[in-house]
């Protein structure tokens, strides 16, 4: 995964994940049209799908194996909350583990030798 086919535009730089977060930290009216609109800027040149993660779940396919997930925003650009998931016996020894669910972040993903910029972001509008 190279990368070199999705440079953002420079005077954008940063802007969609910038656009989250102010639209996160207050009153919201819809998530999906301020993101569509700050990626559509970051990224004129590119296709955009929109897609939700419940019926489209790109990072669990790569997990997979069918495909490469790699985040491509910087840490602070992210938000990742972890979780404890409980092992179902504890008589075997296992202890759990923690998983990482992505709030917002910003991935090179590979599949079938094509590279795609993908966005995932959760939002609570209302």
């Amino acid at each position: 995964m190279t990368g070199n086919n999705f440079v953002s535009n420079p005077s954008f730089n940063n802007e969609t994940s910038n656009v989250y977060f102010e639209h996160a930290s207050a009153r919201r009216v819809d998530t999906n049209a301020v993101l569509i609109e700050a990626i559509r800027r970051e990224y004129p040149q590119l296709h955009l799908t929109v897609s939700p993660t419940y019926s489209c779940n790109l990072l669990a396919f790569a997990a997979s194996g069918k495909a490469a997930a790699a985040p491509i925003d910087k840490e602070n650009d992210r938000l990742y909350v972890q979780h404890f998931s409980p092992p179902a016996k504890r008589l075997n020894g296992d202890t759990g583990r923690l998983i990482e669910d992505v709030k917002f972040g910003k991935f090179l993903f590979d599949w079938a030798g094509k590279e795609y910029v993908v966005y995932i972001a959760e939002g609570r509008d209302g």
